[in-house]
């Protein structure tokens, strides 16, 4: 899992520490800023691949998200390796978003995005859904909190001619998403709007918290779409075709 984070620091010493000891005391010792990618200086490509990232479902960025995203003077990568199993990616999801609510909280970040993902939201959205993912813990209402985290870390719909599909279940340990039209027959703008409900009712199908009005098959065909071997956003356990 990648998360790129932009602000105006001087020096990444307080945001390394910050993100790296919470997550160490989640358990989750592994996440590390990457200073290969990280860098103290304005990067004048991220208006371009934040508004390319953008969630359009449900659309956040706002004035002034944008002109945070046009005058930072650092961005920041963290990365965190060797997470596997459903479960353990579930938390790592987890504790990611409480790390970043955290950096949200101090005021030291001006702008996110899941780069696993393709995905940015505005910053208020960011918290928002944190927030609706905390409370959800502490009520235990698992179906919320899963729901706040497949709205942070999975993007969707994608279009690729006669197919929609999604990108980022990996963050969460799942295959994607895919729903595939009559050949050569691409999804109109109503069929991509009802496939968000479709996707999201598939998703929690996946946990046993609706029942799947749709068949789930594993999707058998060489996939001539999503992200190949090597791209952030490949999704190593596949797809799943919905209908």
């Amino acid at each position: 899992m990648i998360l790129n984070v932009l602000g105006n620091m001087e020096s990444f010493d307080a945001l390394k520490s910050e993100f790296e000891e919470m997550a160490a005391a989640a358990f989750v010792d592994t996440y590390r800023l990457d200073p290969e990618f990280s860098e103290l200086e304005n990067d004048d490509r991220m208006p371009r691949s934040y508004s390319a990232c953008m969630d359009r479902t449900e659309p956040s960025m706002t004035d002034q998200d944008w002109e945070n995203i046009e005058n930072h003077t650092a961005s920041a990568y963290f990365i965190v390796r060797n997470i596997f199993s459903e479960r353990t990616r579930i938390s790592v999801a987890m504790v990611t978003a409480r790390c970043l609510g955290n950096l949200i909280d101090k005021g030291m970040i001006t702008a996110a995005k899941i780069e696993t993902a393709g995905l940015a939201h505005g910053l208020v959205r960011w918290r928002e859904l944190i927030t609706q993912m905390t409370d959800a813990v502490e009520q235990r209402d698992q179906k919320s909190m899963l729901l706040a985290l497949y709205k942070m870390f999975v993007r969707k719909p994608i279009s690729d001619d006669d197919k929609l599909y999604s990108c980022g279940m990996q963050n969460l340990g799942l295959p994607d998403f895919v729903i595939a039209f009559g050949e050569d027959e691409e999804p109109s703008e109503q069929e991509q709007i009802d496939s968000v409900a479709r996707f999201e009712k598939a998703f929690l199908a996946t946990f046993g918290l609706e029942d799947a009005s749709e068949p789930l098959t594993p999707y058998k065909k060489r996939p001539d779409f999503g992200y190949p071997l090597g791209d952030l956003r490949h999704n190593p356990f596949g797809y799943v075709l919905i209908g």
